[in-house]
This record gives C-alpha cells, structure tokens and sequence, in this order.
C-alpha cells in the first residue's frame, strides 16, 4: 500500500510540474462590521474603500446573468424584505452606499446561486478529458448535456502549453472548491479551503475578511465580497469556536429551481445561512445543528471544523432539509480527516474534473503525524486542489483562532 501510495505521489508531483501558475497569494484585508449599528449603516464605511469599482461589477453582472432573468430579480428588488428577512435593509444600505440600483445587489448576492448558467461541456475540465458515460458524468449531468463534450477538436492548453485531447477544454468553469477538515497530532482541528470561482481579478480585491462585532467584541470572522452580505466561509475563535465553508453542489444548482426557492419559498442562501448561524450559534455542536435547519435556495456542502479532538465533518445539505452528515472518526484508518469538492462523496467524480483521488492521496501520504496550519496550506496550494480556478485559499483553527485568508492574484 505504501509504495502504491507513493509511485501515485510521483505520479501526481510529475503532472503537477507539467502545470505552473505565474500568480501570487495576497492576504485578505480586514474590516470590521459593527453588527450594533442599523442595519442601513453596517456596511457603509467599507463600501467606502471600493465605490470605484462599482461599474467592473456591473459587468460582470452583464456576463453572468441572461437579460430574461433580470425582471425576475427586479421584481424582488421592488420589495426585498419578504425574500431576504434576515440581511434586507444591509443590502439596501450597500445599494446607497455604492450608488447601485437595489436589483443589481440583490443579482450580486444571488450570484453563487447563478453560478452554473455558462457551464457547458466545454468550460469546466481540470484535470482530464471528458468521455461517454462516465459514472461520474451521469450522477451530476443524467442527459450529459454538459458534462460530456461532443468535440473531437485538439487544442493547445495556453496554461501549459500541451496539447490536449479532445474535449478538454478551461478555464472559465465556476463554482468548484475544496474543502478539508484534518484532526492535528495535539488534537486541534485544522481547516483548509480552496475556492474555485474564476472571478475577474479586479473582483478578486473585493475579496475582505470581516471581523463581525458586538459590543466590541469580535463574535466571528468570516469572508465575502464587498457588497455581498453572506460570507463564503467564517470561523468562530476560542475553546469552543468552529469554522465552516461552502462547497457547490450540484454545479451550483439549476436557475429556474433556484428562483422558483427564492420566490416561492422565501429561503435563505447558503453564504447567508452561514453566516446567519455562526452569529446566532455558539459551539461546533450548535453549528452543525443550525447548518442542518432552514430552507435553502439551492443545495451545497458545507464542510464543518471544532475546536476539540476529530470534531469535524461534511454535511451534504439538501434544499429543505440536513441531508448526509460524514463526520470525522477516530475508528477508521483514514477518519482522521475528511476532503470534500463538488460531488457527493458516496459517488464517483467525473474524470473530468477528479480533484478528490489526488487530495486524498496527498493527505494520506502526508499522514496525521504530519498535519499543521502549514502542511495543509501546502495542500491547498497543490495541483490539482490549486488550479487555474482557484481564487481564494485560506486555512483556520477555530481552538487557536487562526484565520490565513487570501486571494490568488
């Protein structure tokens, strides 16, 4: 097994040499967000730093959602309070704040849940081609509209410079992450984070990590987009502290099922419901237990770490309900840590995209003894789990309230 798990090392280490990446990591900033304020208010200041930019998101707006979707989204923006009970009169207030109509922050913080509209069969590989009826292709894409590519076309890669097969094609996919919850030799969690979205690089200096305070005091630390009010991922500090991330499942989900939830159900974003339950939680416990409550608009994994010993797990969330929870256990050889992309994790992953086989070996040939906030950002930072998608990296331990965040750029 030891030398199987190392010639599929050298293996992946050769793969990995063939594909650079000329980008460099930069700490998020940090703000901080008085949740005393009202809530017009909360946002005002740090909107503040990034009003200049408001016309990139305008277009990228224009990019990713079709003109038929747009009156639906003004038709919540006429009255967001119903839909968005929890966060509304912030995103009225960034709307001021960044001199935008209501309806194009509402489309921004509905944008994770619009993630899949350019998917196609040839925009979303990462690591090998596509072929008919892979087991992996059929669970995610039934008709294989998208996940099976029709090309019989050579192409040259313009990140590698190597000749690809048919069907292979990048980089402008979106949504894809990964995330691992890993149990340290002290018994401390550790949690590291990948998120795979292709924003435009003047996007990405949107990216912010927030301190959320009351009363002075920082409640958590989570991370978002300037003008997004969810956060993709946050961490409560301390003893009893946890941190979640989001995962997309499903590609993100489909459109019309997605506004039919919002409209029809009133339910709450994923990025919200994480952050609406690492302010109103206290424990990797209630964490987990609130992450499984509330309708959501679309499914997603969020992927959980405590503060004590192999505390941690992936919850597989379906829309109205918790769905799977695979925590971490002490009794399997391999419970030690669990690594979660875009896929089910009882199902195979398309060939396409397989960033799971490569993570799990990596972590299994690095090994428990071996585990730190370095060694798993060192993970994070190998190919395939770094790609040509990658925008955001970021490691945390809720016990010691660590939180690396950063953007690639």
């Amino acid at each position: 097994m030891r030398v199987l798990v190392a010639l599929t090392v050298l293996a992946l280490a050769l793969q990995a040499d063939a594909w650079s990446d000329d980008r460099t990591w930069h700490r998020a900033p940090k703000y901080t967000l008085n949740l005393d304020l009202p809530q017009n208010d909360r946002w005002t200041a740090i909107i503040a730093d990034f009003k200049p930019q408001a016309p990139q998101i305008l277009e990228y707006l224009e990019s990713q959602i079709p003109r038929w979707a747009m009156p639906i989204i003004q038709t919540v923006a006429k009255d967001i309070r119903p839909y968005f009970k929890d966060y509304a009169d912030e995103m009225l207030g960034i709307a001021v704040a960044y001199g935008l109509p209501v309806g194009d922050v509402v489309a921004v913080n509905l944008i994770y849940q619009l993630e899949s509209l350019g998917l196609n069969c040839s925009n979303w590989n990462v690591t090998a081609p596509t072929s008919k009826d892979d087991p992996g292709c059929v669970d995610v894409d039934p008709k294989q509209d998208w996940c099976y590519c029709k090309d019989d076309r050579e192409y040259i890669d313009p990140h590698t410079s190597i000749l690809q097969p048919p069907k292979y094609r990048g980089p402008n996919v979106t949504g894809l992450c990964t995330s691992v919850v890993a149990n340290m030799p002290g018994g401390s969690v550790v949690h590291g984070r990948n998120l795979d979205w292709n924003i435009p690089s003047v996007l990405r200096k949107l990216v912010i990590d927030v301190d959320f305070q009351s009363e002075g005091k920082t409640v958590f630390t989570g991370t978002t987009i300037a003008g997004f009010v969810g956060v993709l991922n946050g961490m409560q500090p301390g003893a009893d502290g946890w941190s979640v991330s989001l995962d997309a499942r499903g590609k993100g989900g489909h459109l019309l099922a997605n506004i039919a939830q919002a409209l029809l159900h009133k339910s709450m974003t994923p990025t919200q419901h994480i952050r609406k339950s690492l302010e109103t939680t206290c424990s990797y416990t209630e964490g987990v237990e609130r992450l499984g409550q509330q309708d959501l608009v679309d499914e997603g994994y969020f992927i959980v770490a405590g503060a004590e010993s192999y505390a941690g797990g992936v919850m597989s969330r379906e829309r109205n309900s918790q769905g799977d929870y695979w925590p971490m256990n002490v009794s399997d050889p391999d419970g030690w840590f669990r690594l979660q992309t875009n896929y089910d994790h009882w199902n195979p992953v398309p060939k396409a995209d397989d960033r799971r086989t490569p993570g799990v070996v990596h972590m299994k040939a690095l090994g428990q003894a071996n585990v730190s906030s370095e060694s798993i950002m060192r993970i994070m930072r190998t190919y395939p789990t770094y790609n040509f998608h990658t925008d955001y990296t970021a490691v945390m331990i809720p016990h010691v309230g660590l939180y690396d965040s950063g953007v690639w750029l």
